[in-house]
């Protein structure tokens, strides 16, 4: 009886040894030879068993690897464990790292970029094309899309902060908004908190406005407190700020590439030629570059500026000195390039 039973004890230890190093080799063994990447969604309350059958549905694993994978997830309670989302990983992975890619939901991350310079309708444009992102903000309009935002009364200009974010395909164009309106509140009142002292602007939103006609205004970086300084000693003064930009969001699509004389003088609340003050929102999406500066102008006698043609401006105390520039650089080239900030060109003969 004792050897029968020493005999069966051995037996038994060696199917257990044997399983488990078999699971063993086959939990640090790749899946399959092939080096193909493959994409995997996780879709939010799928059970452990239906995420291993889809598994194999998709060719990832074989019959033999998914009794092995249900396995482990019933012996180490792992069901409730794996997160939602699309994952992204090679054929050529093992069973352990891919059963520790869902556990932490390391799920694929997409990248979007949003430039300096960008209007609402552009930003808005980029979204509708985004792959692998929740569509609920489709035909909306601005001020539906701020009423989802919790800012009803709010003008969307100017609002969200451009920079490069990244987003999962669990995520809402709603969702994304929201991040790039955090930052924009966020990184605006740290700079505003910063302020410098020779400002002429009463609250962050006129910092916004200025900013962003500064962005549409400035090539160089070394000129945008130069230009914000311009602005501002005119704003002091109660000047006219004759900014082109402002015109040009004020007409719309009217502008073709070349403002008219007619549009200088076209009444709309933006045409800072027939207004004097900032116009009632920004135009643009300002850049924290645009922001300083709006809120660190240099402390010159500069109230004019115009274009050289190769990126920078000539700025003048005087009308005097300004229209002998304006003479100078009109001799170099016909019309002066002023920039958009996200890309676009306009020309216009003269101006500050």
């Amino acid at each position: 009886m004792l050897k029968a039973f020493l005999a069966s004890l051995i037996l038994t230890l060696m199917v257990v040894v044997g399983a488990f190093w078999a699971f063993d080799s086959f939990w640090h063994t790749p899946l399959n030879n092939n080096d193909n990447m493959v994409k995997y969604t996780l879709a939010p309350g799928t059970g452990a068993n239906v995420m291993v059958r889809q598994l194999k549905q998709q060719g990832i694993i074989n019959q033999r690897q998914a009794q092995l994978l249900r396995w482990w997830i019933q012996y180490k309670g792992a069901q409730k464990l794996f997160k939602a989302g699309e994952y992204q990983f090679y054929l050529s992975i093992t069973p352990e790292m891919l059963l520790k890619k869902l556990i932490a939901g390391d799920v694929v991350q997409y990248s979007v970029t949003f430039i300096e310079g960008h209007t609402f309708d552009d930003m808005m444009s980029i979204v509708a094309r985004l792959p692998s992102i929740k569509k609920v903000l489709i035909g909306k309009s601005p001020q539906e899309i701020m009423t989802l935002l919790g800012e009803p009364d709010i003008h969307p200009e100017g609002m969200f902060f451009p920079d490069t974010y990244y987003f999962t395909a669990n995520m809402s164009d709603l969702n994304l908004l929201q991040r790039m309106r955090a930052t924009m509140r966020m990184r605006l009142q740290t700079a505003w908190d910063g302020r410098g002292s020779n400002i002429h602007l009463k609250t962050p939103y006129e910092a916004l406005i200025l900013a962003s006609i500064i962005e549409k205004e400035a090539i160089r970086d070394e000129e945008r407190n130069l230009i914000s300084g311009v602005f501002q000693r005119r704003l002091a003064t109660n000047m006219r700020l004759q900014a082109d930009p402002t015109v040009i969001y004020g007409v719309g699509k009217e502008y073709t590439g070349r403002l008219t004389k007619a549009q200088l003088k076209q009444d709309t609340p933006y045409n800072t030629y027939v207004h004097k003050g900032l116009p009632p929102t920004p135009i643009a999406m300002p850049g924290m570059k645009s922001i300083f500066a709006a809120l660190h102008p240099d402390q010159g006698d500069a109230l004019y500026f115009v274009a050289k043609g190769d990126g920078s401006h000539h700025f003048a105390p005087s009308l005097s000195e300004h229209n002998q520039a304006v003479r100078k650089y009109q001799l170099i080239t016909t019309s002066l390039v002023y920039k958009l900030g996200h890309g676009v060109q306009w020309t216009k003969e003269a101006g500050i």
